[in-house]
């Protein structure tokens, strides 16, 4: 009917469908860098070492992230999801007049992410670029 107000629990459920998803995309996040981190530099620096190529800082600090995720990533999973996880949900229950804080705290997430993703590349590159030569 027309002036009714919605139940409590009809918002209860698009709001929990929201978390959920927001924490896959997170964990599949999560997953997509430590692919990048534990298996593509891993296979980089063998390419630089078997060429004998002297790598700038910028890469040995991605080699050395790389080391230490692929050596601790459960820690990572163990604690790294399940802190996102209660972020995620105090954020959604506490925050529900300000929703925005929920989308800003995923945005940031991600954008982490894909800043992560570019820092690995342009350290990847520029060994690569270098062997090129002028």
């Amino acid at each position: 009917m027309v002036g009714e107000q919605e139940s409590p629990k009809s918002s209860v459920v698009p709001r929990l469908l929201g978390i959920v998803a927001i924490l896959v995309v997170h964990f599949f996040t999560l997953v997509v860098l430590l692919v990048v981190f534990c298996s593509v530099v891993p296979k980089y620096v063998s390419f630089f070492e078997a060429m004998n190529t002297e790598l700038p800082a910028i890469t040995i600090l991605v080699v050395k992230v790389s080391y230490l995720l692929a050596n601790y990533w459960y820690l990572l999973v163990v604690f790294g999801m399940p802190a996102d996880a209660v972020a995620v949900i105090l954020l959604a229950v506490f925050q529900r007049k300000r929703s925005w804080v929920l989308s800003v705290y995923s945005h940031l997430i991600l954008l982490v992410a894909i800043l992560a993703m570019f820092w690995v590349a342009i350290a990847l590159g520029v060994p690569l670029h270098a062997m090129a030569g002028p």
